[in-house]
C-alpha cells in the first residue's frame, strides 16, 4: 500500500525566493519521488492560515531545512527570517548553492559552520538532484552531516590533516590561523615584484575588505585565477589561502606549491604550517628566512618548542618566536608571544591556562594594547572556528570576550548555547549574550532577545525580549523585525 506523503509530518522544509520557484518546483518534485515529504509554502499554506504561524510550525516539525541559495534568496528578508528560525530550532540546515556570490552578513552569521551542497560548478540537471537525494537519504538515516561526504558538499574542516600531532599542535595551528586571517599583510612583501600589481591590489582588497571595498571572495578568486594563469606567484598564494579558508586542503597545497615554485617564499611558510612533518616544516621555515621572509622564524620556533621532539630547546624556540614578533605585524606578534607564553607556562599543562597566559603576557609587555589584543584574539577565534578546532576557538574567543570584543562575546554565547558536555551551559550563554548586547553587538542583541522570549538560561521576560528585538532590528538584523511581527501575532 502506497503511503500518501501529505499524511506525513514534513521531512524537509523548502526555503527559497519566489523568483526561483522553478528551481524549488524541480527539487520538491524530485525529493518527493524519492519518498521524502517536503513542506512547500505555495502548496502547503492553506487559505485563511496565518503565514508566520504556518512557517514557524512547519520549520519546527521538519527534520531538515533546505535553503535554495541564489542572489535572490540572498536578498530576501523572508528567507533570512526562515534561516534564523531553523538555526534557533537546531535544525539540520542544507544550503543548495546555485550562485557563486558572497552571503549577506546575516546569512553568513547563521551558515558559517554549515556544510554546503555546491551546485554552482555544474549545469542544473538531474545528476545534481541525484547527488542531493543521496545526501538527504543519509541525513534522514542518522542525522549527522559531518559523517557524510558528497562530492558537491563543502566541508569547512581540517580533519584530513593532523598538522603536528604533538603537544605543540596548538602552536602549529596558530600559524595556520595567521595564514588565514592576515594574508593582506603577507602580500605586502611581494607586491610590485611581479606584473599586474594594480589588479593584484584590487583582488587583495576584495579578499580582505577595507574602508573602501566590501569583502567579496568570489570576485577576488576570479581575479587571482586570471593572474595565476599568467604565472603570478602572489595570485597562486592567495588562491591557496582561499582554498585553505574553505577547508579544501589538497587544492590549497597545490596552489601554495605553485606559488613557491614561482619564487614566493611566503608559500614556504604556508606549506610548512600545513606539513605533518616537523623537520620538513622547520626546513621550509629556514628557507623562507634565507629568502628574507621573517615569518619563517615562527615555524623554526615551533619546531624547537616541540616537547616530544629530538631537538627540543625552549630557549632557542623563544629566540625564534621573538624574531617573528619583532618583524611581523600585530597578529604575528601576538602569535609569537603566544608561543613564548606556552613555553613559559610549564607549571600548568592546561592548554586553556597557557593560551590565557599569552593574553596576560601580551598586555603586560605592551601596555594599552587590550583593544588590539582583543581584536586579534577574536580573529584567531574565528579562524579556529572555521577549521573545526572548537577548543582553540573557545580559548581565543574567551580571551577576546574578556578584553571587551562584542563579536567574541556573542560567539561564546553560541558555544555555550549549542555545545555539549562542559560547554552546554544555557545560563553562561545568557551571560555572554547579555554582555555582547550591552557592548553594542547586533547579533548579541538578537540572541539575548531570543533567550528572554524562550526562557533559556533565564526567566521568560517578554518586555526585555521586545526591547532587545527592537534594538537588534534598529541595528539592521532583519530577523529581529520578523520576530517582533511573530510576537505581535
Amino acid at each position: 500500500m502506497q503511503v500518501n506523503l501529505r499524511d506525513k509530518d514534513p521531512d524537509i522544509f523548502i526555503s527559497y525566493s519566489s523568483a526561483n520557484k522553478n528551481i524549488a518546483d524541480n527539487i520538491v518534485s524530485y525529493l518527493e519521488k524519492q519518498g521524502h515529504r517536503c513542506w512547500y509554502a505555495p502548496r502547503d499554506i492553506l487559505p485563511g492560515t496565518r503565514w508566520v504561524s504556518a512557517i514557524n510550525t512547519a520549520i519546527n516539525s521538519s527534520r531538515i531545512f533546505l535553503l535554495i541559495f541564489t542572489d535572490k534568496s540572498n536578498d530576501s528578508r523572508q528567507v533570512a527570517n526562515e534561516v534564523a528560525l531553523a538555526f534557533n530550532a537546531g535544525k539540520i540546515i542544507v544550503p543548495f548553492k546555485c550562485n557563486e556570490i558572497p552571503m549577506n552578513p546575516e546569512l553568513e552569521y547563521y551558515l558559517t559552520r554549515v556544510h554546503w551542497f555546491d551546485a554552482t560548478c555544474y549545469p542544473y540537471k538531474e545528476d545534481i538532484l541525484d547527488d542531493l537525494g543521496i545526501y538527504i537519504d543519509k541525513l534522514m538515516k542518522d542525522g549527522d552531516p559531518s559523517s557524510h561526504t558528497v562530492s558537491r558538499v563543502h566541508k569547512g574542516s581540517y580533519t584530513e590533516k593532523s598538522f603536528w600531532s604533538r603537544p605543540t599542535a596548538l602552536v602549529a595551528a596558530i600559524t595556520v590561523a595567521v595564514l588565514i586571517i592576515i594574508p593582506g599583510t603577507l602580500y605586502a612583501g611581494t607586491l610590485g615584484k611581479k606584473h599586474s600589481a594594480q589588479q593584484l591590489s584590487q583582488a587583495v582588497s576584495l579578499y580582505y575588505g577595507d574602508a573602501d571595498t566590501k569583502k567579496d571572495h568570489a570576485a577576488a578568486f576570479e581575479i587571482f585565477e586570471k593572474l595565476a594563469e599568467k604565472g603570478n606567484p602572489d595570485a597562486y598564494y592567495y588562491l591557496g589561502c582561499l582554498e585553505l579558508d574553505k577547508g579544501n586542503i589538497d587544492m590549497a597545497e597545490e596552489y601554495f606549491t605553485r606559488s613557491m615554485e614561482e619564487g614566493n617564499p611566503l608559500a614556504k611558510v604556508a606549506l610548512g604550517a600545513m606539513s605533518e612533518n616537523p623537520e620538513e616544516a622547520r626546513a621550509l621555515g629556514e628557507e623562507a628566512v634565507l629568502a628574507e621572509c621573517p615569518e619563517g622564524n615562527y615555524l623554526i620556533g615551533a619546531y624547537y618548542a616541540d616537547e616530544n621532539g629530538n631537538d627540543h630547546d625552549p630557549e632557542l624556540a623563544k629566540e625564534y618566536f621573538e624574531k617573528a614578533a619583532a618583524e611581523g605585524d600585530d597578529d604575528w606578534q601576538i602569535a609569537a608571544l603566544s608561543g613564548i607564553s606556552l613555553i613559559d607556562s610549564e607549571e600548568d599543562n592546561s592548554s586553556t591556562s597557557k593560551v590565557n597566559d599569552s593574553a596576560d603576557k601580551a598586555v603586560k609587555l605592551y601596555p594599552g594594547c587590550e583593544h588590539l589584543y582583543a581584536d586579534s584574539a577574536c580573529r584567531f577565534g574565528k579562524a579556529f572556528r572555521n577549521i573545526d578546532e572548537p577548543e582553540s576557538s573557545l580559548f581565543w574567543f574567551n580571551i577576546a570576550g574578556e578584553y571587551g570584543n562584542g563579536y567574541a562575546m556573542n560567539e561564546l554565547g553560541l558555544i555555550y548555547l549549542n555545545g555539549d558536555g562542559e560547554t552546554d551551559d544555557p545560563e553562561k550563554a545568557f551571560e555572554w549574550f547579555k554582555r555582547s548586547a550591552e557592548a553594542g553587538e547586533p547579533y548579541g542583541m538578537y540572541n539575548l532577545a531570543y533567550l528572554y522570549e524562550s526562557g533559556i538560561g533565564t526567566d521568560v521576560n517578554m518586555v526585555e525580549a521586545v526591547n532587545w528585538y527592537k534594538k537588534a532590528a534598529e541595528a539592521g538584523i532583519a530577523s529581529a523585525a520578523g520576530a517582533l511581527e511573530r510576537i505581535s501575532d
